[in-house]
């Protein structure tokens, strides 16, 4: 018996245009089993589509760099995993140094951040709906998650692999889809946001199942009994997964679901 979901955000319970459909809202907010999204983004990234499942559990942040609880005040953190702050500083140098046309921004558990205002942080700001902050240097605030964004496409892999050559082992660095590469934490896997919750609610893996479509789910996919594959799923994370469903344009938590149970 499935007792806790697990979805990923954008290219699974999201669709193109980084919102719900309303067929998975109507059956979502008031179905039985407890959900927790599990993403990249960041908290307040994650607040419309909490807000609009009605959850009021665990949820997981930046691959798991933060576990956090939204309340009438805004969030209770209860894990949290920021980037050391000397590294990430090296990191974002290191960007600027060998890829200086990357349109580079961090997190806090707070703000968005970014040296300017360009195409790429625009389309980011029309996909989340969400406010950056214009930084002529970096805070001493923790941050969560270096994030570059590639809207033409034209850098994501060459940097990824120098991001992975130079600074293997400290951070985790991952493509979600090929305009973005994120880094986090270290620490910061899904997986290990999975295991959080399910020693929280003294759960076995059997009684867990995950959605998700992207490089960045693969760890989280392992982790529990049931794995579901969107049908818009890159290749990597299809061959893992215990099944295959629609795609996120077409409600495929809905499809799988149904098969559990009812919404009630």
């Amino acid at each position: 018996m499935i007792k806790q979901i697990f979805s990923d955000m954008d290219g699974t319970i999201l669709n193109g245009s980084g919102e719900i459909n309303t067929k998975t809202v109507d059956f979502l907010k008031d179905y039985p089993i407890p959900l927790t999204l599990v993403s990249a983004r960041a908290p307040m990234e994650m607040e419309f589509a909490i807000d609009e499942l009605g959850l009021t559990g665990p949820q997981i942040a930046f691959n798991s760099g933060l576990i956090f609880e939204k309340n009438a005040h805004g969030i209770t953190k209860l894990l949290s995993h920021p980037i050391p702050h000397d590294l990430a500083i090296n990191i974002i140098d290191f960007i600027k140094k060998k890829f200086p046309k990357a349109t580079i921004s961090w997190y806090t558990a707070n703000s968005w951040n970014v040296f300017e205002f360009n195409e790429d942080v625009d389309y980011q700001v029309r996909l989340t709906k969400r406010k950056y902050h214009l930084q002529t240097e970096i805070g001493k605030e923790d941050i969560y998650k270096i994030m570059i964004l590639d809207v033409k496409e034209k850098i994501t892999c060459p940097l990824t692999a120098a991001l992975r050559k130079n600074f293997s082992n400290l951070v985790n660095t991952k493509t979600t889809g090929p305009k973005y590469c994120e880094i986090t934490s270290c620490k910061a896997i899904k997986s290990s946001g999975i295991r959080y919750i399910q020693k929280m609610r003294n759960l076995q893996k059997e009684e867990l199942i995950a959605f998700g479509d992207g490089e960045n789910d693969l760890e989280m996919l392992k982790e529990v009994g049931v794995s579901v594959a969107m049908g818009n799923a890159v290749n990597e994370v299809k061959k893992i997964a215990t099944m295959v469903t629609d795609s996120n344009e077409e409600d495929g938590l809905v499809t799988e679901l149904s098969k559990i149970g009812p919404s009630q």
